[in-house]
């Protein structure tokens, strides 16, 4: 059972919120799950022709192939739902792409982009945080000049057109959901 409680979202600044989407015990099982789980491959980017590319100099972690992500897609979105749903993101319909779980190793990064482009129709980004137990790692937005450091079982929400980076983890592992809603 998810544990959102809209009520207690709250806006970080103009578009940037912080909403919470698991319970501490539902980010506990599933970090143990992940802890121990094999099939991690390297994350990709998109190229400028739309192909999916590993980049490590530019998004230093690992996905877990999407196969194995369908029960976390399940007690992450309907939270998701919720949230969009209280949140002012100006949605008559809400529809989201599946979940994908990110590990970044110490060491690991994600330099500064965006979550949508021309190959993409992702509107809104949640970036769930499922540890805490980690150091460096934040989650930055440099326009703004902010930086989000992780809570477990919180979503930081924006558009997915916003400027951001993972910035290094420098010791433990950290764990993230990504999970966007899309146009159309």
């Amino acid at each position: 059972m998810n544990q959102f409680k809209g009520a207690h979202c709250s806006e970080l600044a103009a578009g940037l919120w912080l909403a919470p989407i698991l319970s501490t015990e539902q980010c506990e099982s599933i970090i143990r799950e992940l802890r121990v789980c094999e099939g991690w491959t390297p994350a990709t980017v998109v190229s400028p022709t739309g192909e999916r590319v590993v980049k490590e100099e530019f998004r230093h972690c690992e996905v877990l192939a999407a196969t194995r992500t369908a029960a976390y897609h399940q007690a992450i979105s309907g939270a998701i739902v919720q949230a969009a749903a209280i949140l002012p993101l100006r949605l008559s319909v809400v529809k989201m792409s599946p979940t994908t779980i990110v590990r970044y190793n110490a060491g690991g990064f994600y330099q500064e982009h965006r979550d949508s482009g021309p190959t993409l129709d992702r509107i809104y980004s949640f970036v769930t945080y499922l540890n805490g137990d980690f150091t460096g790692g934040s989650t930055v937005f440099p326009d703004r000049g902010m930086l989000v450091k992780a809570t477990p079982g919180h979503a930081v929400v924006f558009p997915s057109d916003e400027l951001h980076k993972g910035d290094t983890v420098t010791s433990g592992t950290k764990f993230i959901a990504t999970t966007w809603l899309l146009s159309g």
